[in-house]
């Protein structure tokens, strides 16, 4: 089955609610967004997450090098410091989903930590090749420059009553 080519897959700005310099009404705005996008998509793409493009651009280039198994004191500062970035990252979308769903900020990193209830997404620039099933049909998901992809894992479907949904995706090469 050929999968549609889609650019409707969600795009939620975390800047918008990281930024002390936002307004409530544009927080709650995009809180909703982010709602709605976990809701029927159980992912979304994120822009503004506070990750430099360069340090995206480096991770891409340390994966070509990935079978390189010689571990220097650059890559090894690079993989700290991507860590820390994405564990960031991954932390601050856990507290706002919990705040979507009028639970207290920490209930998804007290019951899981950040481990596990949801993945971070760089793809890769040039290779589509992730698709989501979604309302009976595959559908592409679009490169997009700089944009991380946020998908929920199946627990937090169950811890979330199914509120949100952890999407059925796959990979496909040429």
């Amino acid at each position: 089955m050929d999968a549609s080519i889609s650019s409707s897959v969600p795009i939620i700005d975390l800047h918008l609610l990281y930024s002390p310099n936002s307004s409530t009404q544009q927080k709650q705005d995009e809180i909703e967004k982010l709602k709605s996008a976990l809701t029927s998509w159980g992912l979304f793409q994120a822009i503004g997450h506070e990750i430099p493009s360069s340090l995206l651009d480096d991770s891409h280039e340390m994966v070509k090098g990935i079978f390189d198994l010689s571990m220097g004191e650059n890559k090894k500062k690079f993989l700290n410091e991507y860590s820390l970035k994405c564990n960031f990252v991954a932390e601050f979308v856990l507290k706002v989903m919990a705040e979507s769903l009028g639970l207290e900020e920490d209930y998804f990193l007290k019951q899981m930590g950040e481990r596990g209830a949801i993945t971070l997404v760089l793809q890769d620039k040039e290779v589509e090749g992730l698709q989501v099933f979604k309302d009976g049909k595959w559908i592409k998901v679009p490169i997009l420059p700089n944009l991380i992809l946020i998908n929920v894992a199946d627990q937090v479907e169950i811890m979330s009553n199914g509120v949100y949904k952890s999407p059925v995706h796959r990979v496909i090469t040429n």
